[in-house]
């Protein structure tokens, strides 16, 4: 072989080989691997029966083959699983604390991160959930995705002002937070953020937000007063879903874009009101709708009895009456189009009246609604999503035109399936003619999982 190449790839195995400390403790047996002619990063030794236990200090220099070096970072997967670590001493040698680092540290009791440490990578701390409290140094201005998830016992956590955003799922499932103070230059807060938190019963919102992202608080049951601030204009759909104990929300008059319905399943709203008359949203009746009211937007859960939507209505959002069970007749005058599990759950509704203009209704827009009995899909009508009218027991009639059951694409069993088996179709023909059709005579789609 050539002797060029046989250097070269000798001082490739050199530069990449993981070392121990020589002439010292053993450091309880951690490795290091050079990154540099004078920088080195820890990680756990490759045996498991060695992974080290209780208090680590990571010291700042280790001497590898008589030549000192700096430890500077955390590797990747560093101190994954290491089940026994209870505390760790990191060196302001430290810059990089790297993904996954201390993932599954499960008796990891306390941590201090040093000023000097500037990144913390994806999922660092998930699982850690011994770690009672945190601080993040002035230096980290990202709370980096999935940071602190599953971190059972986490009740305290202290952000520097240098913080601007909060990723997605970074302190999600952290089931003993209570509260938490976001700096006042966050200005964005990443999908699942603070999801599942139940014991989370108050947060700030700081003046410099713009975002929320989609479920970032979804699953926090105990939380109860949320104050939006003006200058967000953006709220991602189920943000705030399952959100059990709000009563009432202000959306403030910045809000531009807001994705589905961000109060999905919160039981107890029963109020919404938004700012300045020129927003791009208004409450009529106590319903949200877009600007000049040619959308709904979403109806608060704890809604009752009877809603009739405005003539202007030409769409209803996705998800905009979810499980509103209290709501027990539905008329819609102008609407075109239904979206996505737009009344799913509404287990009172027993009268629904579509409107002659309505072209499509979506997937699960009617699912599970209990009580419904008849269905009139007007002449307009151009498609039916699969499971639109899925698990409604009680519906007995649905009335529509023929040229409707001629595409399989459109019309098929996936629409009605697990109804009663007495569900009687009415075909209306050209010439006011009729027949009947049974759910058995529809076209089968089980066979083909179309999705629309």
């Amino acid at each position: 072989m050539n002797k060029k190449l046989l250097f070269l790839i000798s001082l490739i195995v050199i530069t990449t080989q993981c070392f121990t400390t020589q002439g010292r403790s053993a450091d309880n047996g951690l490795r290091y691997v050079i990154t540099s002619d004078s920088t080195v990063k820890v990680q756990k030794p490759q045996d498991e029966s060695l992974y080290p236990k209780g208090k680590v200090a990571i010291p700042a220099t280790v001497l590898i083959e008589g030549k000192t070096y700096t430890v500077t970072s955390i590797a990747s997967w560093g101190f994954f699983g290491c089940n026994d670590i209870t505390e760790v001493v990191i060196p302001r040698t430290i810059t990089d604390i790297d993904i996954w680092a201390f993932t599954r540290c499960e008796s990891l009791q306390r941590i201090e991160i040093p000023e000097t440490v500037t990144r913390i990578g994806y999922a660092a701390f998930e699982n850690c959930k011994s770690l009672k409290s945190i601080s993040l140094p002035q230096s980290i201005d990202v709370v980096d995705e999935r940071l602190f998830q599953e971190c059972d016992s986490l009740t305290t956590v202290r952000l520097p002002s240098t913080i601007k955003a909060i990723k997605s799922g970074a302190f999600s499932r952290c089931k003993s937070l209570r509260s938490i103070v976001l700096p006042e230059g966050v200005t964005a807060i990443g999908p699942y953020a603070f999801a599942y938190n139940d014991s989370l019963q108050k947060i700030n919102f700081p003046a410099a937000l713009t975002s929320i992202g989609h479920d970032a608080f979804s699953g926090c049951g105990s939380l109860k007063t949320i104050s939006l601030p003006d200058g967000l204009t953006t709220l991602g759909a189920k943000a705030f879903e399952n959100c059990n104990s709000i009563e009432c929300v202000h959306l403030p008059g910045s809000l531009t874009y807001m994705q589905g319905n961000p109060f999905a399943s919160c039981s107890s709203l029963e109020t919404i009101t938004v700012g300045q008359a020129d927003s791009a949203m208004v409450v009529v009746d106590g319903i949200l709708y877009n600007h000049d009211i040619t959308r709904l937007v979403f109806v608060p859960q704890g809604r009752s009895g009877k809603i009739t939507l405005p003539a202007s209505v030409k769409t209803v959002a996705p998800y905009a009456c979810y499980e509103c069970s209290k709501i027990t007749e539905v008329r819609m005058k102008a609407v075109e189009y239904i979206g996505e599990a737009a009344f799913h759950g509404c287990r009172g509704l027993n009268v629904l009246k579509l409107g002659s203009a309505l072209k499509g209704i979506d997937k699960a827009a009617f699912y599970s609604c209990t009580a419904l009995t008849d269905v009139v899909l007007p002449t307009s009508m151009e498609y039916l999503g699969m499971n639109a009218f899925e698990f409604c027991p009680s519906l007995k009639r649905v009335s529509l035109d023929e040229k409707l059951t001629q595409d399989e694409k459109k019309f098929n069993n996936l629409s009605f399936r697990f109804n009663s088996s007495n569900l009687i179709f009415t075909i209306r023909k050209a010439g006011g003619k009729t027949a009947t059709m049974t759910y058995d005579q529809l076209p089968d789609m089980t066979r083909y999982f179309i999705n629309r």
